[in-house]
């Protein structure tokens, strides 16, 4: 470190972030912000525009979007846009991506009138503190079907488990393995949050384990490549600032070891958990550990999370975006 840098300050711009330690925070420094609203009102967001602006745009929010409570999920499709031009020619953004600038522009516009209201807390940086003891959420999809398990950090055992039809077709050619994958996070966490509200000593604080290397780096990374993840991927963001939820570094897991989780996502239609084959494969998913999850709110969820749709328009996407919020209060 340069030592005519060093500072002696309780708060202090590292780097371009404001550091408060007083308070628990990092964020964006102004100067930051303010390059921020200058980059994204600067050109007409419908216009074209040049692969040395997308890149410079692409940077900043890829940048700092850690720092900005809610906006990791926010970045990908302003990062496609820079395959999408060259230099020679110039590209028009994408609805998904106009989207995400538009929700970009809201949130400096509410850094620059509340410099606090989108700092991220500092613990959300420690990989791995020393007064965590988070619990494995293990997950499983097949091409209908979820299945998601915590288990106690302490002894292994299953704390709580569910299994959860797709409110969609069947994936027969797995087109969107790693979609469902990332979906089984998602339902990892709903799982994990009703377990809580039964247990009031239950620390909502977990790992990801799964058989799906790509959906674990989007995991890890709080964001998805695919567009299809997109509403997953502000789900699970909403969630964990939500409820505060702590998650720590996913982990890999062969899918030949995922045993019951992995049979019990591949249940048939014709059957239920009880039936002989499916309680034959699966001894440890028990009815006293098991918790339905199944509401109308949920299937909006993962209704609304289907790689089929397809939006066509910013405004969809602004629609989309309501709609997600509007479930996420009613589970």
């Amino acid at each position: 470190m340069s030592v005519k840098n060093n500072v002696f300050a309780q708060t202090a711009e590292i780097l371009g972030f404001l550091v408060d330690f007083p308070a628990g925070t990092v964020q964006p420094k102004m100067g930051a912000i303010e390059k921020m609203f200058f980059v994204l009102f600067k050109i007409d967001a419908r216009a074209p525009q040049t692969l040395r602006y997308w890149q410079c745009l692409s940077s900043l929010v890829t940048l700092y979007s850690p720092t900005m409570r809610g906006m990791r999920p926010f970045i990908a499709q302003i990062n496609a846009m820079t395959g999408r031009a060259t230099q020679y020619r110039t590209a028009q953004a994408t609805p998904s991506a106009l989207f995400e600038i538009e929700i970009w522009r809201a949130a400096v516009i509410m850094a620059l009138t509340s410099p606090t209201a989108l700092a991220v807390p500092l613990h959300m940086f420690i990989r791995n503190p020393r007064n965590r003891n988070p619990h494995p959420a293990v997950s499983d999809a097949s091409p209908w079907r979820l299945c998601a398990a915590l288990y106690c950090a302490q002894t292994g055992g299953v704390l709580a488990w569910a299994t959860y039809r797709l409110p969609y077709e069947k994936d027969v050619v797995c087109k969107s393995q790693g979609h469902r994958e990332y979906l089984g996070h998602l339902l990892s966490i709903i799982l994990m949050i009703k377990y809580a509200s039964t247990q009031p000593t239950a620390p909502l604080e977990y790992f990801w384990v799964n058989d799906n290397q790509g959906a674990l780096a989007w995991a890890e990374k709080h964001r998805c490549a695919s567009l299809a993840s997109q509403y997953a991927c502000m789900a699970v963001s909403q969630l964990h600032i939500q409820n505060d939820i702590y998650m720590g570094p996913p982990i890999y897991l062969p899918g030949i070891d995922m045993g019951e989780i992995d049979a019990m996502s591949r249940m048939r239609d014709d059957e239920t958990e009880t039936s002989a084959r499916v309680r034959a494969l699966c001894p440890g998913l028990t009815a006293h550990t098991q918790m339905h999850l199944t509401s109308p709110a949920l299937d909006e969820l993962f209704q609304l999370c289907n790689p089929a749709n397809t939006l066509t328009h910013e405004r969809d996407h602004h629609i989309a975006y309501m709609q997600l919020h509007a479930i996420l209060m009613r589970l």
